[in-house]
């Protein structure tokens, strides 16, 4: 293997020795898993295969699989079952040797968000919005129990330049709780601006002047 690969992934078939799984660490998606049942001799690539998500924003960023993995594990009860957990969560496939395994996550009551700011517009307004670390945030249209259904950056409606990595700032109009405004911006670069939405949240505009 090339020099300077990381692997933070190593899980053994605790019915087969010679069974060894590897997952790539230190990738910001879509890390490379190997397979090898000769202990070593021989690997080959397990397929990312079909993605099932109990999160409806996670559905089509590929950048949310196989994120900075940290560990993998082989259920000792079911050998062909493979569990993984990374930046974002934690997924399983009943048949990680399959040639198109289907994977599945497991995030209800797994706290995986970093929250830096919240809103809660009086009614009839959504309760609550939320601003975080690498998701942006939310605006929590099916009530505290349930995922919402977006994201702010990805929200339908958008206009351009309100993808950001994160949202540091929110704050409503008293005098009409659908106006909201939100400051965002990357953790780590210069990339910054202020959105606007006039609907309380659902989607959002960039302030003209205010995105660089």
């Amino acid at each position: 293997q090339a020099a300077g690969v990381a692997y933070n992934g190593l899980a053994l078939d605790p019915s087969n020795a010679a069974k060894v799984v590897v997952i790539r660490g230190e990738m910001n998606g879509n890390a490379t898993m190997y397979r090898t049942t000769t202990a070593g001799a021989v690997w080959s690539q397990i397929s990312s295969g079909t993605h099932v998500s109990s999160v409806p924003w996670w559905i089509g960023k590929s950048w949310l699989w196989a994120a900075q993995v940290s560990a993998c594990v082989i259920n000792p009860d079911r050998p062909a079952q493979l569990w993984y957990g990374d930046w974002y969560g934690v997924w399983k496939t009943d048949d990680y040797a399959a040639s198109s395994p289907t994977w599945n996550n497991y995030e209800n009551g797994h706290e995986e968000v970093v929250t830096f700011t919240l809103i809660a517009p009086p009614s009839p307004s959504i309760d609550l919005i939320s601003g975080g670390a690498d998701m942006e945030g939310f605006r929590h249209n099916n009530g505290p129990d349930s995922y919402p259904s977006h994201d702010m950056g990805t929200a339908p409606g958008n206009g351009a330049g309100c993808d950001f990595q994160a949202s540091f700032g929110l704050a409503y109009c008293e005098r009409n709780p659908s106006f909201v405004v939100r400051g965002a911006g990357s953790q780590t670069a210069s990339a910054h601006g202020v959105c606007v939405s006039t609907d309380n949240g659902a989607s959002w505009h960039a302030a003209p002047g205010w995105v660089k």
